[in-house]
């Protein structure tokens, strides 16, 4: 664009002529004086208000042009806003369906991977040391038939090795507790019958040696020789029952000889059946003794 020369009615030469004409005065001496200035005053602002008057013409003519400039820029930006502004609506609901559409497969995935982990917690173990044998079982059922399909997704294997080790520890459990529950019966059974023999024995006289070797015949039965029930009957059939201090010390031999193989027994169910044994030929002694 050409730019037009800027002229003015005055030139810097000619302000430095009137800089000259009207040089600055210290002070006013009188009215005469005061009439110098005041008229040099209003010839230099009346050449700059012709200044002021030359710039706005000069600028008229800018303005104009600036205001067309705007103008036409303003018409052809509507008419490219036609074209862009549909075309950026549709990107823009693109980008939004697509940010809509990831939102929901990450909810979708954050769901999956949460029902997952609920399946998982199927396989908490809710046992304890005192579960019976039908809440292991019935636990041991539960797991097994839980279903391993494609709910599972990406971690069916880790499913399927977790089932498997839960239900084999289940199951460890069911036979640790039946031995228990078995142990437990047994010595009840032996506890009872024990009962009731201790029962028949203090009712005997004390010089009957048959009663009290038919009560060890009767351990026979249950316990093995290694832990010496024949020794001990030897000991008291060897015994006259005339001779009750002989027959009393054969009875305290038996028993210190039957708490000495108790101490070789690990299974606590029969060391203690064993014991209500030893207790009954010590009581039948105290009955002999004091008879």
């Amino acid at each position: 664009m050409q730019t037009q020369p800027i002229v003015y009615d005055i030139t810097k030469a000619a302000i430095m002529e009137l800089k000259d004409r009207y040089p600055v005065v210290a002070s006013i001496q009188d009215n005469t004086q005061l009439k110098e200035v005041k008229a040099a005053i209003a010839d230099v602002r009346s050449r700059r208000t012709a200044i002021e008057a030359r710039r706005k013409e000069l600028k008229a003519d800018a303005l104009e042009y600036g205001r067309q400039v705007d103008a036409k820029a303003k018409e052809l930006t509507a008419l490219l806003l036609e074209i862009e502004e549909p075309l950026k609506e549709v990107a823009e609901e693109y980008e939004e369906r697509k940010r809509q559409e990831k939102l929901a497969k990450e909810r979708e995935e954050k769901e999956r991977i949460e029902k997952i982990n609920t399946l998982f917690r199927q396989f908490d173990n809710p046992l304890n040391p005192m579960s019976t044998q039908d809440e292991i079982q019935s636990f041991i059922n539960e797991v097994g038939s839980v279903s391993m399909g494609d709910e599972w997704g990406e971690r069916l294997d880790e499913a399927l090795m977790r089932q498997r080790l839960v239900i084999q520890q289940a199951k460890a459990q069911l036979e640790q507790r039946k031995q228990f529950d078995e142990a437990q019966e047994i010595l009840k059974r032996e506890q009872e019958r024990i009962a009731a023999e201790k029962v028949a024995l203090s009712q005997a006289r004390p010089d009957q040696t048959q009663s009290v070797s038919g009560f060890i015949d009767n351990q026979n039965e249950f316990w093995d020789d290694s832990i010496g029930i024949s020794n001990v009957k030897n000991i008291v059939d060897a015994k006259k029952p005339s001779d009750k201090q002989i027959f009393n010390q054969a009875l305290i031999d038996a028993a210190a000889l039957l708490r000495r193989a108790q101490n070789q027994i690990a299974s606590p169910a029969y060391k203690q059946s064993l014991g209500v044994f030893i207790d009954t030929l010590e009581e039948i002694e105290l009955n002999s003794a004091t008879a």
